[in-house]
């Protein structure tokens, strides 16, 4: 089967979200594509990763976040990766966020 190149990228009104498990280790990754000049930063996105680092730091506390092997990344990703990761059972979450979308989840 030949690789997927289809990367997932935010759609103009929000940004995209993963909550995946590696699958080389128990860390639990928040994954967002980067800003790259195709969308405006977002305040919601901004707010999420601010919260999710500052939990992460040990600055605050967010009830329902892991408080241990947690990282963010902002890297692309792509449709095989989400099959990939799905198949594994190592997609824990998806989700949109964005100031009109506000945290919305992906359903399959």
């Amino acid at each position: 089967m030949r690789p997927s190149l289809e990367i997932i990228a935010p759609s103009s009104p929000r940004s995209s979200f993963l909550l995946s498990l590696s699958l080389f280790s128990s860390v639990t990754h928040l994954i967002t594509p980067p800003l790259n000049g195709q969308i405006l930063p977002g305040v919601t996105r901004d707010s999420l990763l601010y919260l999710t680092r500052a939990h992460i730091s040990g600055e605050l506390l967010v009830e329902g976040l892991p408080t241990d092997k947690f990282e963010v990344e902002e890297r692309e990703f792509t449709l095989d990766d989400l099959k990939l990761w799905s198949s594994e059972g190592k997609l824990k979450e998806a989700f949109g966020a964005g100031t009109a979308a506000i945290v919305c989840p992906v359903e399959r």
